[in-house]
């Protein structure tokens, strides 16, 4: 039956003048070829999905003689076409007419060949008709198509030729298994042997095969659309082996072709001259052209074989198919053609999770062992040992990114993608996106849960943010005709403009932070267009971002947690005009004081949405108010200008009432790495308010004296804090 339609659809085509009825609708969800001779339309409609298709004369709207058709899939035997009329619904039409003359079905679209007498419709051939057409579901019980969706229908002016020869009931087979060439004979068919024929709609429909092949011989018919080449082939993985790429000629079908070519890794070379073009039929929109190859140029061809097919633009300079980019141009799904079966393979990146699974091995090993060290083992991280665990993380993550890159090539390689080694820096950006978040986390980043603070191991962002900088820079410098590229191609630009924004901002990260702040936050905030683009240009991204995200929203819940649990009620806002310093003392219900050189974050929602950190200087004092809270003391310089301090200062310079100004503390954070229960002498130096954590440090000291008095038993020698002073450094102001 499918070569039936084959035969069919050969004789139609070649009927088609450049004013042949051909559409292409609902990106491909419905493909049409009309002809009509004196007393009928001849039509083929392809439906990809499992959906019935419907087409018809519109007397008004969605209103007319309408023939509906519908397969099961991969079952041509249950074809059926009905005659029904519509009114924005359905109703069987009073007889009959329509006759069903072949089927063809995979798993994914079937394709019928219908003829309908011209009275039925009220149709002239050669006359603009407003036709109507839509795709919807399928009662079996009644034959009837279900009501259609709006955007599931159109209406169309379409002129149908009138040169088709006279209709028929039934397609009469052919001594041979293509129409007869003109130049090169096509073998014979003797009887009995076998012929294998598949048809398959691919590029949304804008790519349709009919392919045959016997022991022989290799043919077919490519419907291509848009002025595109449609290229077929047999292989063996990916888009490696034999090929035909036919190529309609910008509608000129006297400069139509069929060539052969050899792919390899993606790309495309030509061959020898094994193909003949037999026929070709081009008209504004789209092109039909019919080939024949010997069998002995596919190697890999068989009942069951991976067909390749690539729908590109044409090359002039190289007169070759443009590479492919997009995963809807191209594919190798394997094909049955005793059964019409079609099965989409994916391929797997075995390499690419192969290297996921060694980052994801090794990165864990080490923060176990790690982990382990330290709040098992007991081992204390001194300024040293930090030192050490930063730079082993920081060749790891790179020897990591060198991983991905490495085996997401192979993948790429034999995965039919365009330009390999870009992809894999591609992969590599997304593999940094998905982890550059976690150093940020400050309840549960990776200092804390080794045991250290989460500022020990916040380095590795924006170390990991210039990393994600020079990944996406290897992509990005293939795209020096940026006008031309956005032009052609929207998701190569998008590439381009991510690039720009993640250089907004890693560039004020790296040389603006400190001496403007605000514009270094400013611009961090375009980060967040970077992950929306990216999830766009590489979808698994969103899956990868999981993690992160995860790991965010713990974060946000322990910071609220903390500010819930401290319950901070303001008790003083002095501000010293002179020394330009704030003091601010909170009742807050803490525990315990925290360790010195802490910090915590202060929000004040009617001065700024944003928290700012500041250190804690007193936190030993005991709330006589409360036994349960403690009086925390923040110093806070003021900075001038609109800044959150300077609006803090006006505020306390007000002298209103404390317990007015509505406040939120996060916090306490920070873990001091300097063994200071271990020194026999500790010197303290600051300078300005830099004598706040070393104010903290001496108070700890005093509060703990009777303590650090005792001996101690370290390293098998008795030591004991003898000393510790603390020198401030005050600035020269004139002669003062």
């Amino acid at each position: 039956m499918i070569l039936n339609i084959l035969f069919f659809a050969l004789a139609l085509h070649s009927t088609l003048a450049n004013s042949s009825a051909n559409l292409t609708l609902f990106s491909g969800t419905l493909v049409f070829g009309f002809a009509a001779n004196a007393t009928h339309l001849t039509t083929a409609m392809t439906v990809t999905g499992d959906y019935a298709g419907s087409f018809g004369v519109s007397t008004g709207g969605m209103r007319g003689p309408v023939v509906s058709c519908y397969v099961s899939p991969a079952n041509a035997s249950s074809a059926v076409c009905t005659d029904v009329d519509a009114n924005y619904g359905v109703a069987r039409a009073a007889a009959q007419v329509s006759l069903l003359v072949s089927a063809a079905a995979n798993v994914s679209s079937w394709t019928v060949v219908v003829e309908t007498p011209l009275t039925r419709l009220a149709l002239t051939p050669g006359a603009v008709t407003s036709m109507m057409f839509a795709y919807t579901g399928w009662v079996a019980a009644t034959a009837l198509p279900t009501r259609h969706a709006s955007n599931a229908k159109v209406l169309a002016n379409v002129t149908v030729p009138g040169n088709a020869p006279p209709a028929s009931t039934t397609v009469a087979p052919t001594p041979t298994p293509t129409p007869t060439p003109t130049t090169t004979p096509l073998p014979s068919t003797s009887d009995g042997e076998q012929v294998y024929s598949v048809a398959m709609s691919r590029a949304l429909g804008s790519l349709i095969a009919e392919l045959s092949f016997n022991s022989t011989a290799f043919w077919g018919t490519l419907t291509i659309a848009g002025g595109y080449v449609g290229t077929i082939g047999v292989v063996s993985s990916g888009m490696d082996g034999s090929m035909v790429a036919c190529y309609g000629g910008n509608g000129n079908a006297g400069t139509a072709t069929c060539f052969d070519v050899d792919g390899h890794q993606g790309y495309l070379v030509r061959s020898s001259g094994y193909t003949t073009l037999l026929s070709s039929q081009v008209n504004a929109t789209h092109a039909v052209l019919s080939f024949y190859s010997p069998r002995s140029r596919f190697p890999y061809l068989g009942v069951e074989s991976y067909i390749a097919y690539c729908w590109t633009p044409y090359d002039p300079a190289t007169q070759l198919p443009v590479k492919h980019n997009i995963d809807q141009d191209h594919g190798a799904p394997l094909v049955n053609f005793a059964t019409g079966a079609i099965t989409e393979v994916t391929t797997p990146f075995t390499s690419r999770s192969q290297a996921y699974m060694i980052v994801g091995i090794v990165l864990g090993a080490l923060l176990v062992v790690t982990t382990l060290l330290v709040r098992v083992a007991g081992v204390k991280l001194n300024p040293s040992h930090t030192v050490a665990l930063q730079l082993s993380f920081v060749l790891l993550m790179w020897a990591m990114v060198a991983v991905v890159i490495v085996l997401a090539k192979e993948d790429f390689e034999v995965g039919m993608t365009l330009k390999p080694v870009f992809r894999a820096f591609g992969e590599a950006t997304a593999f940094v996106l998905s982890i550059i978040l976690i150093p940020t986390t400050k309840h549960v980043g990776l200092g804390v849960v080794i045991g250290s603070s989460y500022e020990r191991m916040l380095f590795m962002h924006p170390l990991l943010g210039f990393t994600v900088l020079v990944t996406m820079t290897v992509p990005c410098s293939r795209c020096t005709r940026i006008p031309l590229t956005c032009s052609k191609r929207a998701r190569t630009c998008s590439v381009l403009v991510t690039w720009l924004m993640m250089l907004c901002v890693v560039l004020p990260a790296m040389f603006l932070r400190r001496k403007y702040y605000n514009l270094f936050r400013a611009t961090h905030f375009i980060f967040i267009l970077v992950l929306v683009f990216g999830v766009l240009h590489h979808e698994e991204l969103l899956v990868m971002l999981i993690p992160s995200f995860a790991l965010w929203v713990i974060d946000i819940a322990l910071r609220v947690r903390s500010a819930a649990s401290a319950k901070a009620q303001l008790l003083e806002l002095h501000y010293h005009d002179r020394a330009q310093i704030l003091t601010l003392r909170m009742s807050v219900r803490w525990s315990a004081a925290p360790r010195p050189g802490s910090y915590a974050f202060l929000l004040i929602p009617s001065l700024s949405p944003v928290m700012h950190p500041f250190t804690v200087a007193l936190a030993e004092e005991v709330d006589n108010h409360d036994r349960s809270r403690r009086v925390v003391t923040f110093f806070i310089k003021n900075n001038g200008g609109s800044t959150f301090t300077a609006k803090l200062a006006n505020y306390a310079k007000q002298s209103l009432a404390p317990e007015a100004l509505s406040l939120s503390l996060f916090g306490p954070h920070g873990n001091l790495q300097v063994p200071l229960d271990e020194c026999n002498h500790v010197v303290l130096v600051c300078g300005g308010i830099g004598v706040t954590p070393m104010l903290s440090h001496a108070l700890y000291f005093r509060a703990h004296r009777d303590e650090h008095r005792q001996p101690r038993q370290t390293s098998g020698d008795h030591v004991h804090l003898g000393c510790a002073r603390l020198i401030r450094l005050r600035r020269a102001h004139g002669n003062n």
